[in-house]
């Protein structure tokens, strides 16, 4: 793993994702490596020759950067109180955020401003910070989970916490009577059971929000290589699925799927 340590101007920037005003990405890469990434993208604006999931920019002025947009706005370019979401294109709860503190020391400052806050990692690092989540009087603490299955979802994602883990975390910041979220992503057909999946976080979460696959060019060769190896079978369903016009149907069928299911186990959703 190559690890570079990296200097910033903002730590705050606008977002254009649904339901959040401000993204804030503490590291650059992710150590994760998931097969179904769709933030590998970011690579070609890095300037590193290592793979996706070989390299972490660790931006260490980060909170510098912050406290500067939040304490003086009159110097540094100023936003509106908005949701901020930690974090889009990287995981806020990597290893490497045990050492450094970057997401704590942004939760912090952003909790004594009283800022809106939405946090979605897939570490179990997150009970960590339960304190912190406390002094918010807005925000909600999500964790990924695409598969129920520790094995499988080993395959997809070689070196994140265990799905149980991840499992235990999110019932343990929710006892502390933080709102929380289980973000189901990436939807994989015919290894996430999406109906067990609802069932089994029933009231257990305060909302459930459900992705489906991304298949850009450069996420689609990850997943595609997994099938190809451990669920051959699946990989052609994938393709028609995915690359045919059955694609537009088979996200009615998710949508549908997943407003039935929130009715029926009586949680929110978001798709």
């Amino acid at each position: 793993m190559e690890i570079r340590e990296v200097q910033i101007v903002q730590a705050m920037v606008k977002s254009k994702l649904p339901d959040c005003d401000y993204v804030i990405n503490p590291y650059i890469g992710c150590a994760h490596s998931c097969a179904y990434c769709y933030a590998k993208f970011m690579k070609r604006f890095t300037g590193h020759q290592e793979e996706w999931g070989k390299f972490i920019d660790v931006k260490t002025n980060i909170v510098w950067a912050l406290k500067n947009q939040l304490e003086r706005p009159a110097r540094t370019k100023y936003f509106e109180k908005g949701m901020v979401f930690l974090s889009s294109v990287t995981d806020p709860y990597q290893s490497l955020e045990d050492k450094y503190r970057l997401t704590r020391s942004c939760l912090e400052l952003l909790a004594k401003y009283d800022w809106p806050v939405s946090v979605l990692s897939k570490s179990s690092l997150i009970k960590r910070d339960i304190d912190v989540f406390k002094k918010f009087s807005d925000i909600e603490v999500g964790l990924s989970i695409g598969v129920l299955n520790d094995g499988i979802a080993r395959l997809f994602e070689t070196t994140s916490n265990k799905v149980s883990e991840r499992v235990k975390a999110l019932h343990e910041v929710k006892r502390n009577g933080i709102k929380t979220y289980l973000f189901i992503a990436p939807v994989l057909p015919f290894l996430t059971d999406l109906e067990s999946t609802f069932k089994f976080f029933q009231g257990k979460v305060d909302k459930i929000c459900v992705e489906t696959l991304n298949t850009d060019s450069v996420n689609w060769k990850g997943v595609r290589e997994v099938l190809a190896a451990h669920f051959p079978d699946l990989l052609p369903k994938y393709e028609y699925i995915f690359f045919t016009k059955k694609r537009d149907a088979y996200l009615e069928d998710l949508s549908r799927e997943v407003s039935a299911f929130g009715k029926k186990y009586k949680v929110k959703t978001v798709f």
